[in-house]
């Protein structure tokens, strides 16, 4: 099999299983929830929250304060590059965010793919903030 089979499979497993995830829950007067975002064909899921793994990758939940979020987010390279080829390659990007959140808001990261790297965009209340190096370290390479 392929890297682009074991894609398939993977994203077909990850389709069918979140018909029985439960819903992402709401923020509370504690806690801030942050969703995740990523175009079609694209990935983007939690991967830690202040070095500890996280048990659902769709979202993170956390207390009022600074944060260290890890996030791994994949796409096909020909999105950046133009190029098209039958043997197109994807990228991974392993993405640490340092942020400060405040309890019983929701905000939305989206990742975008750029030539070498990737870049994360924070939403909330409708207002969108693209995030910089100082507070985003993102390494990405084809698998």
């Amino acid at each position: 099999m392929t890297p682009k089979h074991y894609s398939l499979i993977l994203a077909l497993t990850g389709l069918i299983s979140s018909c029985a995830l439960p819903p992402i829950p709401s923020p509370t007067d504690n806690t801030a929830i942050i969703k995740l975002y990523a175009q079609p064909g694209r990935s983007l899921m939690a991967d830690k929250l202040d070095y500890n793994w996280v048990n659902d990758g769709r979202y993170f939940e956390v207390t009022e304060g600074e944060h260290r979020l890890s996030l791994i987010f994949q796409y096909d390279a020909t999105e950046t590059t133009g190029l098209f080829s039958n043997n197109s390659s994807n990228i991974t990007c392993i993405i640490t965010l340092n942020a400060h959140f405040e309890p019983n808001k929701i905000y939305t990261l989206e990742a975008r793919p750029l030539i070498n790297r990737s870049q994360l965009l924070l939403t909330h209340n409708n207002q969108t903030k693209v995030l910089d190096s100082s507070q985003v370290n993102s390494n990405c390479m084809p698998y």
